[in-house]
């Protein structure tokens, strides 16, 4: 059966119309997300160099700079926080914790991890406090010389800490009557020479994800578009402390995934037709059959 131009048109403007209606829908649902989380986001420009020359402390009181961690050999994973964060930061450098324990790679040989507040009011002996508890969980702690050169936990002023996190593309809002910061969960995979190469958004990660995206800042490979979606569905509702499906990332995703179906169908519209014409000149070129001109003859 053939397809109709009139009935092709339905099916492109009726996915048109569902594509185009998603910002709106998006717009309703915006409302329901708390007031401090508004600009609230992470959304790194992958490839993009962060300032190496930004100036911090490490736990250990000394100045450094960013680029000192940055060997052009080993990859670096960033991870944003504030070492009083009653609850989000902890659950996040936890999983990441468990992350180290889990990957085969090895910390401070094979990678290096680098923790910075951006809270100006942490202070050396903070970050201290918390280098010595997470190294104490890792398996292999016993192999650094250096901490530092493991995972460092910095602090520096809000000017550079804001100037980071604005290259990392990490937005977070602070909460004057509760002394809190509003922001989300997410650590950077960083090249050896400083260049955003991938991300994660979520406290669900597995080890073998974490594996693959390290490896990924190695090779130079990009993790799939499904990986990214996944990490970046959620995020999280201070009111709660639960993890809410993030409305502008959802109906990016239905979004695509209805851009796709249309160009299926149309594609299917475009191959029944073919065939359907297909069938029909080859049933107009079929020669006469042998039987019926042996029996005019014999007549």
């Amino acid at each position: 059966m053939l397809v109709s131009a009139r009935s092709m048109r339905l099916v492109i403007a009726a996915v048109t119309l569902a594509v185009t209606a998603m910002p709106l829908r998006a717009q309703l649902i915006l409302p329901d997300v708390p007031a401090e989380m508004r600009g609230v986001e992470v959304n790194p420009e992958l490839g993009s160099t962060i300032p190496l020359d930004a100036r911090f402390t490490n736990a250990q009181g000394q100045s450094v700079t960013l680029s000192d961690y940055f060997d052009g050999r080993r990859p670096v994973i960033i991870v944003p926080a504030y070492y009083d964060c009653p609850m989000l930061c902890i659950m996040m450098l936890d999983r990441v914790g468990e992350a180290l324990n889990a990957t085969t790679y090895r910390l401070g040989q094979d990678f290096r991890v680098v923790t910075f507040s951006f809270d100006h009011r942490n202070t050396p002996s903070d970050a201290l406090a918390k280098q010595r508890y997470h190294l104490s969980a890792y398996r292999r702690a016993a192999d650094f010389e250096n901490p530092d050169d493991a995972w460092a936990f910095l602090v520096t002023d809000a000017p550079t800490a804001q100037r980071v996190c604005r290259a990392l593309g990490y937005f977070y809002n602070y909460i004057p009557e509760r002394r809190e910061f509003a922001h989300n969960a997410a650590l950077y995979f960083m090249t050896p020479d400083g260049k955003i190469h991938n991300f994660i958004e979520s406290l669900e990660f597995s080890g073998p994800q974490f594996t693959v995206a390290l490896q990924e800042a190695v090779q130079g490979d990009i993790g799939t578009i499904w990986q990214r979606f996944a990490f970046t569905c959620f995020q999280m509702n201070p009111n709660t402390g639960e993890y809410i499906i993030r409305p502008q990332t959802v109906m990016a995703i239905v979004a695509t995934s209805c851009a796709v179906l249309l160009f299926v169908i149309v594609g299917y519209m475009f191959a029944a037709d073919a065939r359907s014409r297909r069938r029909i000149l080859d049933s107009l070129r079929m020669p006469p059959s042998q039987g019926g001109d042996s029996g005019g003859n014999n007549a």
